[in-house]
């Protein structure tokens, strides 16, 4: 289960995640831009401005004033200042506009969408726009099973902030019906969620399309302080991509939490990505990828774009690749910081952990292990036609197909149950005896804060992993072993 979305001043977030050199930039931000835009500033990231496309952050140019329309009522009947009624068939909202749901009457907790229209669905024929919710925990667009809930069709961006979506099933047999795509939210160009969850949506094709993105179908994805869970994607004649999300470009996500999605397809079709399927390039951030499920690729599948993907001070756990890779395919450069990819398997065959094939693979101060495979010498990490950035150096890893890097550990890593251990999403804490306490490195990213944004560096040296051992932190499970040498978790 996904920890709930961390609600708290934007600004605050990001100090804490990017530093106190960013307050500044984000005031003026702010001021510019109107509607929240967080992505110039995650962008600052050392590992990120290089490397993700800037058409990924769409042009905010508009031929007219920004303006502001209110939601005043709760129906879905196309009434006045309805949230349908605004999108769809008000002259008066234009592209760049914000449709704010924060004044409706308290009582009002969920708009339901009505299966009277033709299409229940709300179509968003605009650019971009703008949603603005009181809060993920107090306010839920639901399809109520009969439809997706948002289908975007500009060449903006779609931006929703503090709002639950819920419960979309868009199922279809292809064109001349829409294709299988998005089972809450579609669009051709870029959705970005802020303190936002999409949650129990189900996308599924029964004829011979790709099921594609479960919970979300877009171009570009940016999530921060959101939630992407309990989503699937499901296909009866052919394969399936993205339980969570299918991203057909870039991804950021930042201190959010992808759990629980699944990628299903009948005999003999093939399902990847149970949490997300993305083609292009990948920065995540302070992050949980969990209990995702796929036929190969459980957590993520990373397409063969040639781009890179970063996972900093992220967690990889307890995926499932029923007939695959557990968590991790990638046929990208894959570059992992301070992260921990742990406790995900393969059912049938091949390798627990990670799988990258043709590519580079760059590992600083992270842990994989406790992963599980079918190849006993190598279920945490598998490489084919794939080298090994020399940079790399004080990792813990247990089963790989290469040998020892510099300063690596090949021991039980001793974590903590996945649970909530301070910050916006779940973690793996260390163990007072794990040898990952002060054997990292943070010498190249020169990193703030681990994944639960406390200090990255609390002792002698940063901790291997995405998160650092404090004090005051307390175990939550006894070395079942007493002091046998076997890793027992």
């Amino acid at each position: 289960m996904a920890k709930a979305i961390l609600r708290r001043p934007l600004a605050t977030a990001l100090v804490a995640a990017l530093g106190c050199a960013a307050s500044a930039s984000w005031a003026t931000e702010r001021a510019n831009d109107g509607p929240i835009d967080m992505s110039a500033m995650v962008e600052r990231l050392p590992y990120v401005h290089e490397r993700l496309s800037r058409s990924a952050s769409p042009s905010r140019d508009v031929k007219h004033v920004a303006t502001t329309h209110y939601v005043d009522t709760c129906a879905d009947d196309g009434s006045p200042n309805s949230l349908r009624s605004l999108i769809e068939l008000s002259l008066d909202v234009h592209s760049g506009d914000t449709i704010d749901l924060t004044q409706l009457p308290m009582m009002c907790s969920k708009i339901t969408l009505s299966d009277t229209f033709p299409d229940p669905a709300i179509t968003v024929g605009l650019d971009t726009l703008y949603l603005q919710g009181p809060g993920a925990d107090q306010l839920t667009i639901d399809a109520n099973g009969v439809s997706s809930v948002f289908r975007h069709y500009g060449s903006g961006k779609l931006q929703v902030e503090g709002l639950t979506i819920a419960n979309g099933n868009h199922k279809t047999s292809g064109p001349p019906q829409t294709l299988p795509r998005g089972g809450c939210i579609f669009s051709t160009a870029d959705v970005v969620l802020i303190e936002s969850a999409v949650t129990n949506c189900k996308v599924e094709s029964t004829a011979a399309y790709y099921a594609q993105g479960g919970g979300i179908y877009s171009r570009n994805l940016r999530m921060y302080f959101s939630s992407l869970t309990g989503n699937r994607a499901v296909g009866s004649s052919l394969g399936v991509q993205g339980g969570g999300a299918m991203v057909s470009q870039d991804i950021t996500i930042s201190y959010s939490a992808v759990s629980a999605n699944a990628a299903l397809a009948g005999a003999p079709f093939v399902s990847w990505g149970g949490g997300l399927f993305v083609d292009g390039a990948a920065a995540i951030l302070g992050s949980t990828l969990s209990s995702n499920v796929a036929e190969t690729a459980g957590g993520i599948q990373l397409g063969s774009s040639g781009s890179e993907a970063y996972f900093t001070n992220s967690t990889v756990s307890g995926n499932i690749g029923t007939d695959g890779v557990g968590g991790v395919d990638s046929a990208e450069h894959l570059v992992l910081i301070n992260s921990s990819v742990v406790f995900n398997r393969s059912n049938d065959r091949f390798v627990g952990g990670i799988f990258v094939w043709y590519s580079t693979i760059t590992l600083q101060s992270s842990i994989v292990a406790t992963n599980t495979g079918s190849d006993i010498n190598a279920p945490d990490i598998y490489l084919h036609g794939t080298a090994v950035d020399p940079q790399s150096k004080n990792n813990l890893i247990v089963g790989a197909t290469f040998s020892s890097l510099p300063d690596t550990i090949s021991d039980c890593p001793r974590l903590d149950p996945l649970m909530d251990n301070g910050g916006p999403t779940l973690t793996h804490s260390l163990n007072h005896a794990s040898p990952a306490i002060d054997h990292g490195n943070n010498d190249t990213y020169h990193l703030d804060s681990d994944q639960r944004q406390a200090a990255r560096v609390s002792g002698a040296s940063a901790d291997i992993g995405a998160v650092e051992r404090r004090p005051s932190d307390k175990d939550e499970r006894i070395f079942l072993g007493g002091f046998d040498a076997k890793c027992e978790w």
